[in-house]
């Protein structure tokens, strides 16, 4: 009877520690299976945090694109607006003097005509004359 309690002592001992040892199994295959799941939560997270990143200095770059390009667009439209204003100087330039050098050219017929000296003296003398000038006092 003592070999009978041992024996069964011993089946006892032995499937409590393959009961055990497969409990322990399981656990570890649990843990793993947790790890492995939050390593992959972990790589998700980051991917997308990456992709975030990228977006975001996309987006950045994007904006300081458009800012640089608005900014271009405003310092041609400032330089057009010097030039236009240049070329219209220059073309009122060019029209005095071709008016300047057309009543020269009438006072010299004057003299060649005979006209007496005091007369082209006038003319002469309003050829010469300033231009008036234009204020809003007189307008008013």
């Amino acid at each position: 009877m003592d070999a009978v309690l041992k024996q069964s002592r011993h089946d006892q001992v032995t499937h409590k520690e393959h009961f055990l040892a497969v409990q322990a199994a399981r656990d570890r295959m649990d843990f793993q299976k947790i790890v492995h799941e939050q390593e992959k939560s972990i790589a998700e997270d980051k991917r997308v945090e990456e992709k975030r990143a990228k977006e975001r200095h996309s987006y950045a770059q994007a904006v300081k694109q458009q800012i640089t390009h608005a900014e271009e667009s405003r310092i041609e439209e400032r330089k057009d607006f010097f030039k236009e204003g240049h070329q219209l100087d220059e073309e009122a330039r060019q029209r005095r003097e071709r008016l300047h050098a057309i009543k020269m050219r009438k006072l010299e017929d004057l003299r060649e005509a005979g006209i007496p000296d005091k007369y082209c003296s006038q003319v002469s003398r309003h050829i010469h004359a300033p231009p008036p000038s234009f204020t809003m006092s007189k307008f008013s």
